[in-house]
């Protein structure tokens, strides 16, 4: 039997997946930390290795044409088929490997290191494997039997809800605010929400799933307010210069990377907790995982 796909790569159909998803190259190459002109040529590639115009494209839109739309459903259901048939291979009598994934916009050292020694100490004969990544692909693997475990902040608790997997605190402190040090409350040394009601927020998870934004709307709920969102961005990518010039707020956990520098203070808020949970795939049966947890 002829093999019409011998030349097509599984990270060629990643790319694919990523620019469907995403809505684009520009956000598929922040999302893959390549740039957009990688995209494009990996795009143009697939196109011409399969003789298949997958997308339309015009100055402002870029829309899967029918046969890019058929490929997209039947391939992104035979590769992660594939995806979980090479976890369980795998872990074949693994059970005591773990492998744990954790959010590159935390300072992990604060709440991960100590439980890691933790367990080397007492159970020594455990393998860890331990990598960082975005929210998104550390939720999206953690389903798909990649990860054991991922450590992220609370407001995707949502999404674990949503999915049916399990979680459990990790550390819960008060939670902070980053403002300008030119802001009225910059001074205090603990602000109230009732203080800050009226202000302009950063919506801090951008694109993604709109768990932070949630959570900022729970909290204001109590007040019968509605947080102001200006902007959105990703995470990894605000940092100190961003309040330079600006007014806007960011509502955080005491384990937020945010590149502090001499523009902008951290101000805990008054009866308000965040922090990192923990959440595992009750699916696998692994007594490493049940280890790890006996530490949090």
């Amino acid at each position: 039997m002829e093999n019409y796909l011998s030349c097509v790569s599984i990270y060629q159909m990643m790319v694919f997946f990523k620019v469907v998803e995403e809505g684009g190259f520009s956000n598929a190459a922040i999302d893959l930390y390549v740039s957009q002109s990688t995209i494009s040529k990996n795009i143009a590639k697939l196109e011409d290795d399969l003789q298949i115009k997958l997308f339309t494209r015009t100055t402002r839109n870029l829309c899967l044409t029918e046969e890019g739309m058929l490929l997209y459903k039947s391939w992104k259901r035979l590769v992660g088929d594939m995806n979980k048939v090479y976890v369980r291979a795998r872990n074949l009598g693994k059970n005591n490997k773990l492998n744990i994934g954790l959010a590159n916009t935390t300072e992990q050292k604060k709440y991960f290191l100590p439980l890691q020694k933790q367990l080397r100490m007492n159970h020594s004969d455990v393998d860890l494997l331990v990598e960082c990544g975005g929210i998104d692909e550390l939720v999206y693997k953690l389903n798909e039997g990649y990860y054991d475990v991922v450590m992220v902040p609370d407001f995707e608790r949502y999404t674990f809800d949503d999915i049916g997997l399990p979680w459990k605190w990790v550390q819960k402190t008060p939670a902070q605010v980053i403002m300008p040090k030119h802001h009225r409350c910059a001074h205090r040394h603990m602000i109230e929400v009732k203080d800050i009601l009226t202000e302009e927020f950063v919506n801090l998870n951008g694109r993604t799933s709109g768990n932070y934004e949630r959570d900022l709307c729970e909290r204001f709920e109590k007040y019968n307010a509605v947080p102001r969102i200006k902007h959105a961005y990703n995470g990894r990518y605000l940092n100190n210069t961003y309040f330079e010039s600006s007014r806007e707020l960011l509502f955080v956990d005491y384990f937020y990377i945010y590149g502090a520098g001499n523009n902008t203070v951290k101000v805990p808020v008054k009866d308000e907790y965040n922090g990192i949970i923990c959440a595992w795939n009750n699916r696998r049966d692994s007594m490493a995982v049940e280890q790890f947890l006996n530490f949090i």
